[in-house]
């Protein structure tokens, strides 16, 4: 697969064999789509209010 980008081309030349996730609720995306993440963000409790 091929990606242009307003910094350039990706080219993925085959399907990922390992999926990592950094955000809250993107390996609830990943499983969605059939990946398993090998790796997810660790949910660090409540947020200091402002």
């Amino acid at each position: 697969m091929t990606i242009e980008h307003m910094f350039g081309t990706a080219r993925i030349p085959a399907p990922p064999q390992r999926v990592v996730t950094v955000g809250f609720n993107e390996a609830d995306f990943a499983l969605a789509l059939g990946g398993v993440p090998v790796g997810v963000r660790d949910f660090i409790g409540p947020f200091p209010e402002e």
